[in-house]
């Protein structure tokens, strides 16, 4: 059939009228019709191919008498085009704050709802889904209104919910408790929202993620998700059992075609092929403009109305996600299974806008905390548990932790957005923190420890407000006063801890030197100043000290005091500190523990030994730890791509040395 195939392309490249393009459309998926059945229609397309090039050739146009005679020249084909069928659903990729600011994040998701809501009035089988609480939230908070018209379309089956995540979110730098926080606060939010059962929710639609961990399955089948649909991360594998290492699996769909797909004419070609391949006869056509909101237009749905009354094309019919997914699983046989990791995709994305993946990180592990001790606390009966603050915290760490958020690709007004919000949700973590260690401490009888001090004039009540923020800590107002100050220490872990603790002590009028660290029982606990003078912070003074210490597990406590050591005659005043240095040494920068002694070069910092003194062998054989600044070459996708190398430059000149303490306890140097 090659002259075939030179005068239907001949008439696709000259013959551009509705009535040409559709039979030259219905030949070339005549064609793949016959392709898949042994060639069996050749003859009959063959036939209908020469009878409209001669037309074409004597009229120079396809006029649609001649349209109307071919297709009933291949009437015989009907049957056969028909019997596949192409499962149609709209949707609008919309991404959270990704080169824009969240208000307009807020605009096109509420531009792009109200489209949707007045196309399913004007075509009254379009069908819809979008995924993300997120954009639900969005609704619910700036138009409530729309939010009823979207309830009556959801009530109905054609507008979807494949949510099962707060936004779709990178899939590799979250941790495992917020990919649960996200199947765990979505559903009831949705749920709840539009009186739907949990079993609903049970589709994962993660389109445009930049790749899938290997526990992936693992987490969704235990939060009772059964699907996942999803384009990146795997190659030549549409349909497939995702499988954990614990065994358990989700039914994967990886789209062949693309989640922004436009709704062409010429893009269903392949069904015939594809459907052969798996032994099936239904196709799904997810269609929208995306990225920036959008979704169906009329002119999609129109179209797909136009192919469905030509006689040599599939069937096109409204569904849903949902509706494929159970089709397949009751019609495809012998699925394969994938058992590994589906990464990655963008290597850039590991190390573009570290400040939003400190923040998802911190943020993590502040709530987690946070949550640890005011359950603690509500248990005890000493504190209520605030389940509407973690769960507002949470949701801020999870819309972070959008595919085009925590992985870097955004711009300034993405990243200012996301530090902002992580603020928030750091303000509801150590509220809650601060409240319920506060609350135990309250209820913890240490009567027997506090000093019968006179504190009437004291000025240590109310020190240290928000010291340590800045490094993402959090502080109790400072309720000790007097010569003696009482600690209690917590441990959150499953395991018993011991560890060096930094205290700050507010306010202290005793000689440092004279300063001991007891345990409930009075022993003396092994410590170490960090400031051997007070230090000032906002009206009041402040010393720390390292003290180590030993806690029992599963939020087990102890109690320690700081106070002064009146047994101690000792005359703290020697000669040696007398007057200044006597002697002259070079500084020598060095950190030791029993296992390992490693030494670095003044100037820069390098590392020039790394000594185990275990095995007595020296580890390095020339200068390391060196910090290094990359020149990439530049690229169209540099949030993305890690370019090419252009120059690298050694970053360790010119160094300030900030802090070097090298005591019993702890060693550390800081420089910049």
């Amino acid at each position: 059939m090659i002259i075939n195939f030179f005068k239907l392309d001949r008439m696709k490249k000259t013959a551009n009228t509705e009535f040409a393009v559709r039979i030259c459309v219905e030949l070339e998926f005549a064609l793949e019709l016959s392709a898949v059945n042994n060639n069996v229609f050749d003859n009959i397309i063959e036939n209908t191919v020469d009878f409209v090039f001669s037309k074409f050739e004597t009229d120079t146009v396809i006029t649609k008498a001649v349209t109307l005679e071919a297709e009933k020249m291949l009437s015989t084909l009907s049957e056969a085009a028909k019997s596949y069928k192409v499962i149609c659903i709209g949707h609008a990729h919309i991404d959270m704050n990704w080169q824009w600011r969240f208000d307009e994040t807020v605009s096109i998701t509420l531009a792009t709802f109200k489209t949707m809501l007045n196309l399913m009035d004007e075509y009254p089988d379009f069908t819809f889904g979008q995924s993300q609480a997120s954009v639900y939230k969005i609704v619910e908070k700036y138009n409530p209104q729309m939010l009823e018209e979207i309830k009556k379309r959801v009530k109905e089956g054609r507008w979807e919910i494949p949510a099962c995540q707060w936004v779709e979110p990178d899939n590799n730098m979250p941790s495992g408790e917020s990919h649960c926080r996200h199947l765990l606060y979505t559903k009831s939010y949705l749920s709840k929202l539009f009186d739907l059962p949990l079993s609903y929710f049970n589709i994962c639609f993660m389109p445009d993620t930049f790749g899938h961990h290997l526990n992936t399955a693992e987490i969704l089948a235990d939060g009772d998700v059964k699907y996942l649909y999803h384009c990146r991360g795997i190659d030549n594998q549409t349909f497939y059992r995702y499988k954990a290492p614990s065994g358990k699996t989700v039914l994967a769909y990886c789209e062949p075609r693309w989640y922004n797909d436009v709704v062409d004419v010429h893009n269903y070609f392949y069904v015939p092929s594809f459907c052969k391949k798996w032994g099936i006869n239904t196709v799904l056509a997810v269609f929208g403009t995306g990225d920036h909101g959008g979704g169906a237009t009329r002119r999609d749905l129109q179209r797909f109305k136009q192919m469905n009354s030509w006689p040599i094309m599939p069937t096109f019919v409204y569904g849903t996600y949902k509706q494929y997914f159970e089709y397949i699983e009751n019609n495809l046989k012998d699925i394969p299974v994938v058992d590994k990791e589906a990464n990655f995709i963008f290597n850039g994305c590991y190390s573009s806008q570290s400040r939003l993946k400190e923040a998802n990180r911190i943020g993590e592990q502040a709530l987690d905390e946070a949550e640890k001790y005011s359950a603690f606390a509500s248990i005890l009966g000493v504190h209520n548990y605030n389940t509407k603050a973690f769960s507002s915290a949470w949701e801020r760490v999870l819309f972070n932790q959008f595919h085009d958020i925590l992985p870097g690709s955004g711009v300034i007004d993405t990243r200012e957005y996301g530090r902002g919000i992580f603020q928030e949700s750091l303000a509801y973590a150590s509220t809650e923190q601060t409240l319920a260690l506060s609350a135990i401490a309250d209820n913890t009888d240490t009567s027997d420890l506090m000093p019968d001090d006179d504190i009437s004039f004291s000025d240590a009540e109310g020190a240290g407000n928000g010291f340590g923020y800045g490094e993402f800590n959090f502080s109790v107002p400072n309720k000790a006063a007097g010569n003696k100050r009482v600690f209690t220490v917590f441990n959150p872990s499953f395991h018993e801890r011991e560890t060096v603790l930094q205290l700050t002590v507010w306010d202290w009028q005793i000689d440092l030197a004279r300063l001991i660290i007891k345990d409930e029982n009075g022993n003396k606990l092994e410590s170490e100043l960090i400031d051997h003078t007070p230090q000032f912070y906002w009206g009041h003074t402040y010393f720390r000290l390292l003290v180590n210490v030993k806690v029992p597990k599963g939020m087990g406590y102890i109690t320690i005091t700081a106070e002064e050591n009146r047994d101690d005659k000792s005359d703290y005043t020697t000669p040696s500190s007398i007057g200044g240095p006597r002697t002259f040494s070079v500084a020598e920068f060095s950190l030791e523990n029993e296992f390992i002694r490693a030494e670095f070069e003044p100037g820069t910092m390098l590392m020039t030994s790394l000594f185990d003194k275990k095995h007595n062998k020296e580890m390095l054989n020339e200068k390391s730890a060196v910090f290094r600044l990359i020149h990439e070459e530049p690229n169209t996708m540099s949030s993305w791509v890690v370019g090419p190398y252009m120059k690298v430059e050694n970053a360790g000149q010119n160094i300030k040395m900030l802090e070097y303490h090298k005591g019993s306890l702890e060693q550390r140097i800081s420089y910049n």
